[in-house]
Protein backbone atom coordinates (compact mmCIF):
# COMPACT_ATOMS: atom_id res chain seq x y z
CA UNK A 1 0.00 0.00 0.00
CA UNK A 2 1.57 3.34 -0.77
CA UNK A 3 0.24 6.76 0.01
CA UNK A 4 0.33 9.74 -2.42
CA UNK A 5 -0.32 13.65 -1.21
CA UNK A 6 -0.20 16.26 -3.76
CA UNK A 7 -0.13 20.35 -2.77
CA UNK A 8 -4.20 20.28 -2.30
CA UNK A 9 -3.88 17.81 0.53
CA UNK A 10 -1.76 20.33 2.41
CA UNK A 11 -2.86 23.19 4.14
CA UNK A 12 -1.58 26.62 3.27
CA UNK A 13 -0.22 29.19 5.35
CA UNK A 14 -3.12 31.19 4.93
CA UNK A 15 -5.15 28.65 6.43
CA UNK A 16 -3.45 27.93 9.27
CA UNK A 17 -3.34 31.59 10.20
CA UNK A 18 -7.33 31.59 9.87
CA UNK A 19 -7.73 28.82 12.60
CA UNK A 20 -7.08 31.53 15.67
CA UNK A 21 -6.61 29.21 18.47
CA UNK A 22 -5.23 31.05 21.65
CA UNK A 23 -3.23 28.99 24.12
CA UNK A 24 -1.25 29.44 27.14
CA UNK A 25 2.14 29.06 28.03
CA UNK A 26 3.19 27.30 30.75
CA UNK A 27 6.91 27.16 32.53
CA UNK A 28 7.42 23.83 34.41
CA UNK A 29 10.06 22.99 36.88
CA UNK A 30 11.74 19.51 35.54
CA UNK A 31 11.36 17.00 38.65
CA UNK A 32 13.93 14.40 37.19
CA UNK A 33 15.81 13.67 34.10
CA UNK A 34 18.06 11.07 32.78
CA UNK A 35 20.07 10.65 29.61
CA UNK A 36 22.71 9.05 28.27
CA UNK A 37 24.68 8.07 25.42
CA UNK A 38 26.55 5.10 24.59
CA UNK A 39 28.46 3.07 22.27
CA UNK A 40 31.54 0.68 20.90
CA UNK A 41 34.90 1.94 19.96
CA UNK A 42 37.62 -0.37 18.48
CA UNK A 43 40.80 -0.58 20.24
CA UNK A 44 42.88 -3.01 18.27
CA UNK A 45 45.80 -4.81 19.34
CA UNK A 46 48.87 -3.47 21.55
CA UNK A 47 52.35 -4.01 20.81
CA UNK A 48 54.14 -0.86 23.12
CA UNK A 49 54.62 -3.34 26.10
CA UNK A 50 53.56 -0.24 28.65
CA UNK A 51 51.12 -0.67 31.63
CA UNK A 52 48.29 0.48 29.24
CA UNK A 53 47.25 2.13 26.05
CA UNK A 54 45.54 5.40 26.34
CA UNK A 55 42.37 5.73 24.10
CA UNK A 56 40.30 9.01 23.73
CA UNK A 57 36.78 8.53 22.76
CA UNK A 58 34.73 12.07 21.24
CA UNK A 59 30.97 12.34 21.95
CA UNK A 60 28.95 12.69 18.20
CA UNK A 61 27.62 15.44 20.23
CA UNK A 62 28.58 17.02 23.35
CA UNK A 63 26.07 17.21 26.72
CA UNK A 64 23.96 20.01 26.46
CA UNK A 65 25.01 22.49 28.59
CA UNK A 66 28.50 21.79 28.64
CA UNK A 67 27.31 18.51 31.94
CA UNK A 68 30.42 16.30 32.53
CA UNK A 69 28.95 13.11 32.42
CA UNK A 70 29.69 9.97 34.40
CA UNK A 71 31.60 7.60 32.50
CA UNK A 72 31.99 3.66 32.95
CA UNK A 73 33.76 1.23 29.95
CA UNK A 74 34.34 -2.40 29.45
CA UNK A 75 36.45 -4.05 27.37
CA UNK A 76 35.51 -6.63 24.91
CA UNK A 77 36.89 -9.54 23.00
CA UNK A 78 37.23 -10.16 19.45
CA UNK A 79 34.55 -12.16 18.23
CA UNK A 80 34.87 -16.11 17.12
CA UNK A 81 38.02 -16.61 19.43
CA UNK A 82 38.33 -18.06 22.33
CA UNK A 83 41.22 -15.58 23.76
CA UNK A 84 41.35 -15.96 28.02
CA UNK A 85 42.52 -12.31 28.16
CA UNK A 86 41.36 -10.22 31.07
CA UNK A 87 41.26 -6.14 30.52
CA UNK A 88 40.44 -3.10 32.58
CA UNK A 89 39.58 0.29 32.20
CA UNK A 90 40.38 3.23 34.27
CA UNK A 91 39.08 6.51 33.45
CA UNK A 92 41.72 9.50 33.04
CA UNK A 93 40.02 12.63 32.13
CA UNK A 94 36.06 13.23 30.81
CA UNK A 95 33.85 16.38 30.00
CA UNK A 96 30.75 17.11 27.96
CA UNK A 97 32.65 16.27 24.65
CA UNK A 98 34.39 12.89 25.21
CA UNK A 99 36.81 11.25 27.74
CA UNK A 100 40.38 9.36 28.03
CA UNK A 101 41.15 5.91 29.45
CA UNK A 102 43.64 3.25 30.00
CA UNK A 103 43.18 -0.04 28.83
CA UNK A 104 45.58 -2.52 30.07
CA UNK A 105 45.79 -6.42 30.01
CA UNK A 106 45.60 -8.26 33.67
CA UNK A 107 48.76 -10.64 33.91
CA UNK A 108 52.33 -10.49 33.64
CA UNK A 109 51.87 -10.09 29.76
CA UNK A 110 50.79 -6.66 28.85
CA UNK A 111 51.11 -6.81 24.84
CA UNK A 112 48.02 -8.39 23.21
CA UNK A 113 47.22 -9.38 18.99
CA UNK A 114 43.74 -9.19 18.84
CA UNK A 115 41.18 -6.81 17.95
CA UNK A 116 39.59 -5.78 20.92
CA UNK A 117 37.23 -3.54 21.52
CA UNK A 118 35.55 -0.88 24.21
CA UNK A 119 31.91 -1.14 25.48
CA UNK A 120 31.01 2.60 27.21
CA UNK A 121 28.41 4.46 28.70
CA UNK A 122 28.12 8.26 29.10
CA UNK A 123 25.28 8.84 31.93
CA UNK A 124 23.54 12.46 33.05
CA UNK A 125 21.66 11.69 35.47
CA UNK A 126 21.79 14.98 37.68
CA UNK A 127 17.96 15.75 38.47
CA UNK A 128 17.77 12.94 41.04
CA UNK A 129 16.05 10.49 39.12
CA UNK A 130 14.12 7.59 41.46
CA UNK A 131 15.24 4.92 39.01
CA UNK A 132 19.35 5.76 38.35
CA UNK A 133 22.10 7.87 40.16
CA UNK A 134 25.43 8.42 39.95
CA UNK A 135 28.67 9.23 41.90
CA UNK A 136 31.77 10.05 42.32
CA UNK A 137 33.99 8.05 45.45
CA UNK A 138 37.48 8.29 46.88
CA UNK A 139 39.28 5.37 47.09
CA UNK A 140 42.97 6.88 47.61
CA UNK A 141 45.98 4.94 47.42
CA UNK A 142 47.33 1.52 48.37
CA UNK A 143 50.47 0.00 49.33
CA UNK A 144 49.77 -3.18 47.66
CA UNK A 145 47.18 -6.15 47.66
CA UNK A 146 43.68 -4.45 47.11
CA UNK A 147 41.71 -1.50 49.07
CA UNK A 148 38.08 -1.74 50.02
CA UNK A 149 35.91 1.33 49.18
CA UNK A 150 32.41 2.08 50.67
CA UNK A 151 29.59 4.12 49.32
CA UNK A 152 26.57 5.19 50.48
CA UNK A 153 23.82 6.16 48.30
CA UNK A 154 22.47 9.92 48.43
CA UNK A 155 19.40 8.93 47.33
CA UNK A 156 18.35 5.31 48.17
CA UNK A 157 16.09 3.36 45.89
CA UNK A 158 12.36 2.84 46.72
CA UNK A 159 11.59 -0.19 48.90
CA UNK A 160 11.15 -3.04 46.89
CA UNK A 161 13.22 -2.30 44.16
CA UNK A 162 16.14 -4.12 43.66
CA UNK A 163 20.14 -2.46 42.79
CA UNK A 164 21.79 -3.31 40.24
CA UNK A 165 25.52 -1.57 40.05
CA UNK A 166 27.77 -0.61 37.42
CA UNK A 167 31.71 0.82 38.10
CA UNK A 168 34.81 2.22 36.92
CA UNK A 169 38.07 3.63 38.21
CA UNK A 170 38.73 7.36 37.90
CA UNK A 171 42.19 7.81 38.12
CA UNK A 172 45.16 10.95 37.56
CA UNK A 173 47.11 10.85 34.31
CA UNK A 174 49.09 8.18 34.72
CA UNK A 175 49.26 5.02 33.62
CA UNK A 176 47.86 2.49 36.11
CA UNK A 177 44.82 0.51 35.25
CA UNK A 178 42.61 -0.87 37.70
CA UNK A 179 40.12 -3.64 38.81
CA UNK A 180 37.00 -3.46 40.28
CA UNK A 181 34.96 -6.27 41.94
CA UNK A 182 31.80 -5.76 43.65
CA UNK A 183 31.62 -7.03 47.13
CA UNK A 184 28.33 -6.33 48.33
CA UNK A 185 24.74 -4.28 47.48
CA UNK A 186 21.90 -2.77 48.87
CA UNK A 187 19.83 -0.27 47.92
CA UNK A 188 21.30 2.07 50.06
CA UNK A 189 24.80 1.10 49.56
CA UNK A 190 27.33 -0.70 48.36
CA UNK A 191 31.31 -1.92 48.56
CA UNK A 192 33.94 -2.86 46.63
CA UNK A 193 37.45 -4.10 46.28
CA UNK A 194 39.62 -2.38 44.00
CA UNK A 195 43.73 -3.75 42.82
CA UNK A 196 45.92 -2.74 40.39
CA UNK A 197 46.43 -4.18 37.29
CA UNK A 198 50.21 -3.54 37.29
CA UNK A 199 52.90 -3.35 34.91
CA UNK A 200 55.14 -5.88 37.22
CA UNK A 201 52.87 -8.16 39.61
CA UNK A 202 49.68 -9.00 40.43
CA UNK A 203 48.44 -6.18 43.03
CA UNK A 204 50.87 -3.75 43.07
CA UNK A 205 50.33 -0.89 44.73
CA UNK A 206 49.27 3.14 44.12
CA UNK A 207 50.36 5.96 45.15
CA UNK A 208 47.49 8.61 43.61
CA UNK A 209 44.12 9.57 44.42
CA UNK A 210 42.02 6.56 42.57
CA UNK A 211 38.25 7.74 42.49
CA UNK A 212 35.66 5.54 41.70
CA UNK A 213 32.39 6.06 39.57
CA UNK A 214 29.26 4.49 40.43
CA UNK A 215 25.89 3.88 38.48
CA UNK A 216 22.95 2.17 40.66
CA UNK A 217 19.80 1.41 38.91
CA UNK A 218 16.54 -0.24 39.52
CA UNK A 219 16.65 -3.34 37.82
CA UNK A 220 14.49 -3.00 34.76
CA UNK A 221 15.96 -0.03 34.02
CA UNK A 222 18.89 -2.05 31.49
CA UNK A 223 18.60 -5.57 30.93
CA UNK A 224 20.61 -7.50 33.75
CA UNK A 225 21.67 -10.91 34.30
CA UNK A 226 24.12 -12.71 37.18
CA UNK A 227 26.11 -15.59 35.99
CA UNK A 228 27.84 -18.37 38.17
CA UNK A 229 31.48 -18.39 37.84
CA UNK A 230 32.26 -20.28 41.43
CA UNK A 231 35.96 -21.13 42.54
CA UNK A 232 39.26 -21.70 41.19
CA UNK A 233 42.47 -22.87 41.75
CA UNK A 234 43.69 -21.26 39.14
CA UNK A 235 44.37 -17.43 38.75
CA UNK A 236 42.45 -17.61 35.24
CA UNK A 237 38.99 -18.60 34.86
CA UNK A 238 36.66 -19.05 31.22
CA UNK A 239 33.12 -19.38 31.19
CA UNK A 240 32.07 -20.13 28.01
CA UNK A 241 29.07 -19.76 25.57
CA UNK A 242 26.71 -18.14 28.46
CA UNK A 243 23.47 -18.18 27.21
CA UNK A 244 21.31 -14.37 27.50
CA UNK A 245 18.96 -16.65 27.39
CA UNK A 246 17.13 -15.06 24.37
CA UNK A 247 17.86 -14.49 20.66
CA UNK A 248 19.03 -10.84 20.61
CA UNK A 249 18.15 -8.47 18.10
CA UNK A 250 21.48 -7.23 17.62
CA UNK A 251 24.58 -7.34 19.93
CA UNK A 252 24.71 -5.67 22.99
CA UNK A 253 26.71 -3.09 24.79
CA UNK A 254 28.06 -5.32 27.93
CA UNK A 255 29.14 -4.50 31.28
CA UNK A 256 30.08 -7.04 33.53
CA UNK A 257 31.37 -7.31 36.89
CA UNK A 258 32.31 -10.10 39.35
CA UNK A 259 31.05 -10.24 42.56
CA UNK A 260 31.79 -11.77 45.82
CA UNK A 261 29.45 -14.72 47.27
CA UNK A 262 27.02 -13.52 49.84
CA UNK A 263 28.85 -15.20 52.61
CA UNK A 264 31.99 -13.23 52.01
CA UNK A 265 34.11 -12.80 55.38
CA UNK A 266 34.38 -9.35 55.94
CA UNK A 267 38.38 -9.80 55.70
CA UNK A 268 38.24 -11.01 52.44
CA UNK A 269 39.87 -8.95 49.80
CA UNK A 270 39.95 -11.04 46.54
CA UNK A 271 39.64 -8.57 43.80
CA UNK A 272 38.91 -9.68 40.39
CA UNK A 273 38.58 -8.04 36.24
CA UNK A 274 36.10 -9.96 34.17
CA UNK A 275 36.25 -9.41 30.11
CA UNK A 276 33.44 -10.25 28.11
CA UNK A 277 34.41 -12.20 24.63
CA UNK A 278 32.99 -13.57 21.70
CA UNK A 279 30.02 -11.37 22.02
CA UNK A 280 27.13 -13.05 19.87
CA UNK A 281 23.40 -12.65 19.88
CA UNK A 282 22.71 -15.67 21.91
CA UNK A 283 25.64 -16.17 23.77
CA UNK A 284 29.06 -14.97 24.66
CA UNK A 285 32.29 -15.88 26.73
CA UNK A 286 33.29 -14.42 30.23
CA UNK A 287 36.68 -14.18 31.00
CA UNK A 288 37.90 -13.81 34.88
CA UNK A 289 41.33 -13.27 36.54
CA UNK A 290 42.21 -12.80 40.24
CA UNK A 291 43.97 -9.36 40.63
CA UNK A 292 45.48 -8.87 43.70
CA UNK A 293 47.21 -11.56 43.67
CA UNK A 294 48.48 -14.65 41.95
CA UNK A 295 46.68 -17.43 42.91
CA UNK A 296 43.24 -18.35 43.06
CA UNK A 297 40.36 -18.41 44.99
CA UNK A 298 37.91 -20.43 46.81
CA UNK A 299 34.69 -18.11 47.34
CA UNK A 300 31.85 -19.05 44.80
CA UNK A 301 31.83 -15.97 42.98
CA UNK A 302 29.16 -14.62 40.61
CA UNK A 303 29.34 -11.96 37.49
CA UNK A 304 26.75 -9.56 37.33
CA UNK A 305 25.94 -8.23 33.94
CA UNK A 306 23.87 -5.53 32.55
CA UNK A 307 23.20 -4.82 28.74
CA UNK A 308 22.44 -2.06 27.31
CA UNK A 309 20.76 -2.98 23.87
Amino acid sequence: MAFNFGDDDWSTDEEDESIGLEYNRLETRTHSSFSYKCGRVEVGGYEEGGESMRVAVEFDDAFPGGVEPMVFCQMEGEDGTDYPDVFGCTIVGSSAEGFSVNCGRGGPEKNWGQNCGMNWIAIDASENNPMISCMQVDVGECGGGSVEATVEFPMPLAKGQKPFIMATCFGEDYTDSFAVTLKKVTRRSASFRIARLGDTEHGQGWGQNVRLNVCYFMQGLFPTMRVHIGASDENFLKVEEISWGAHLRRKPITFAMVQHSSDTQEGFGDSFIATVTNVQRDNFQLNVMRADEPGGWGMETRAVVALIL
